[in-house]
């Protein structure tokens, strides 16, 4: 199996593992007010191109059309401690973007 296809592998299971967790009520989050999205794209005006974030979940408020906050997930497979470049490299991502307010946090 190739890297590419245990990396897909590993974020299908992350992101199984966070559905079912938002749906149970055990992310602090309300469900109703939340969906969840795999690879989406988000625009940076920065970059001038999107970002694409592993795993999201947009939070919206009541009779609100566009989310309040997001949660930014990274998905990380290695058997050790995660290097420091893969972090500072996802917050440099975010940081790349006015949507996300507080880079790499939540």
């Amino acid at each position: 199996m190739s890297t590419v296809a245990k990396g897909n592998q590993f974020e299908d299971r992350v992101f199984d593992a966070i559905k079912h967790e938002l749906a149970s009520e055990r992310l602090g989050l309300l469900p109703k007010a939340c969906q969840i999205f795999k690879k989406k794209k988000y625009y940076s005006k920065i970059r001038k191109a999107d970002i694409e974030i592993d795993i999201s979940i947009e939070v919206f408020l009541p009779n609100m059309s566009s989310w309040s906050f997001l949660w930014a997930i990274e998905c990380k497979d290695y058997k050790g401690a995660l290097p420091v470049n893969d972090v500072e490299e996802f917050h440099a991502k975010c940081q790349g973007s006015p949507q996300f307010p507080h880079p790499g946090s939540g």
